[in-house]
């Protein structure tokens, strides 16, 4: 029985066995192609691989040492912007993290 999606609508099914062989010869007559000339390339298509060759390292220039390293707290060159601070409404810093501590703040 054949599939009625691939019947013709004019329901002539001996008129579609003809070109149904044809293209059924034809695609074989490919398929023995391609697999000659995919024989024929076989050789050329299998390439040894072996090791890496060694590369030649190249000597870095070390960096350079720090001269000296520098304070973490160092004196603001003059006339420059004093750093960020978080106001605690008139309270210092350290005062503010003792009163998150005495609440029991992580």
């Amino acid at each position: 029985m054949q599939d009625p999606n691939t019947a013709r609508p004019d329901g002539d099914e001996q008129a579609s066995e003809p070109e149904a062989d044809t293209m059924m010869a034809n695609l074989k007559a490919d398929v023995s192609k391609w697999n000659k000339s995919r024989s024929a390339d076989e050789g050329i298509s299998q390439v040894k691989i072996g090791a890496p060759p060694p590369r030649k390292s190249t000597p870095r220039a070390a960096k350079p040492a720090d001269p000296a390293p520098k304070a973490a707290h160092a004196a603001a060159a003059p006339g420059s912007k004093p750093p960020f601070r978080m106001s605690y409404d008139g309270v210092s810093a350290a005062s503010y993290s003792a009163y998150l501590h005495a609440r029991g703040a992580r």
